[in-house]
């Protein structure tokens, strides 16, 4: 852990989601209120647990000050080192890092007939890296609805969507529209 402040760091301490460094008396401590790695599209509250007169918060990304974050509190929506100087009229001290981490979507794709006679089905197969899991739905015309493969019987056009989520609780979805034509006239 490396500590960057105007004063010298005497003592600093880590542990997973929480980093507290001392400088002058002045305890300067971070934390995310959940955990600091997520998905693509959601976001991390980094917060201040300082206590103190600090009137001063800038929030830093990467050792660069983030615009316009200047309050006891962050939403994180990149990945990164995160830091939080506070500041008063006698010292300025940062926080040690606090690394978020986002981890992508999958995009799903799916595949199968989209054309099919009443009576007849079509196979379906979801795509995407690294997914463990999947959900299709509507789930009265599937064979399955927790599988990569499943076959669907529609009896009128119907949409069908994938949901699939990979190791890191992340998840994308697609959809495929399977169109039913009547049998012909004999």
């Amino acid at each position: 852990v490396r500590v960057v402040g105007t004063a010298p760091a005497t003592t600093g301490t880590a542990s997973v989601d929480s980093f507290t460094v001392n400088s002058n008396n002045f305890i300067v401590t971070i934390s995310a209120l959940t955990n600091p790695s997520f998905c693509s599209g959601d976001s991390v509250r980094l917060q201040n647990v300082t206590g103190g007169n600090y009137t001063g918060y800038q929030w830093l990304l990467n050792n660069v000050a983030i615009v316009g974050a200047t309050s006891d509190h962050y939403y994180a929506t990149q990945g990164g080192q995160y830091r939080l100087a506070l500041s008063n009229a006698c010292v300025t001290d940062t926080s040690a890092i606090l690394v978020v981490v986002v981890n992508a979507s999958p995009v799903m794709t799916v595949t199968g007939d989209t054309l099919i006679c009443i009576g007849d089905n079509s196979g379906l197969t979801a795509s995407g890296p690294n997914q463990n899991h999947y959900r299709w739905a509507p789930p009265s015309t599937l064979s399955d609805t927790n599988s990569q493969n499943v076959i669907a019987t529609p009896t009128i056009q119907t949409t069908y969507t994938v949901t699939g989520m990979n190791i890191n609780g992340c998840s994308g979805t697609a959809s495929i529209t399977v169109h039913v034509n009547p049998l012909p006239a004999v």
